[in-house]
């Protein structure tokens, strides 16, 4: 420990922790925390796709061209739909 840690009388000084807000467990502001929730990574999808390339702009109508793009890659068999978290229950239809 350094000297420049002491203070006083050779005592270590006082770190306390901020306090939570008063409101952090109201049931309102949960519930408002948990409808922010599906959108905590949308910043850095935002980043990704832009900076990949993936659309040259984050405009809604670049944004409709690209998921307009995918989603007849996927009819047409080129990628596969992607299942995990949430699309679990995708089944392929039977082919007739």
């Amino acid at each position: 420990m350094k000297l420049d840690d002491f203070y006083g009388e050779g005592r270590l000084p006082l770190f306390k922790p901020k306090p939570p807000p008063f409101y952090a467990k109201l049931k309102e502001h949960l519930e408002a925390e948990w409808k922010k929730h599906p959108y905590r990574n949308q910043m850095q999808v935002k980043i990704r796709l832009l900076a990949d390339g993936v659309v040259p702009r984050w405009t809604r109508t670049e944004r409709k061209n690209w998921a307009v793009k995918e989603h007849e890659l996927v009819e047409n068999g080129v990628i596969t739909i992607p299942t995990g978290i949430g699309l679990s229950d995708v089944v392929p239809k039977p082919e007739k």
